[in-house]
């Protein structure tokens, strides 16, 4: 894969994770501070949040193709889970 895809594929995952922090961002307005309900219950975020997540999980699961050490991540991501819980 050339350089080029590369970077569209990064830029395309800075976007995602742009547009999931800004559905959870909302989310948090809405229900923790009472922000305007319309903020998050809109049609646009009916349809929207689940082309957010898609997107982001997506492109997280091709880019894993670039990494050497997916296993080990996974098992340490797991135990710092596991710790949190």
């Amino acid at each position: 894969m050339g350089k080029v895809h590369l970077h569209r594929l990064d830029v395309l995952r800075g976007l995602s994770l742009l547009l999931m922090v800004a559905h959870h961002l909302l989310y948090d307005l809405v229900l923790l501070f009472q922000a305007p309900r319309w903020l998050f219950w809109n049609p646009l975020f009916a349809v929207g949040h689940y082309v957010f997540a898609g997107t982001f999980v997506g492109l997280s699961g091709a880019c894993c193709r670039f990494s050497r050490s997916n296993g080990g991540r996974g098992i340490r991501l797991a135990a710092v889970a596991l710790g949190l819980t």
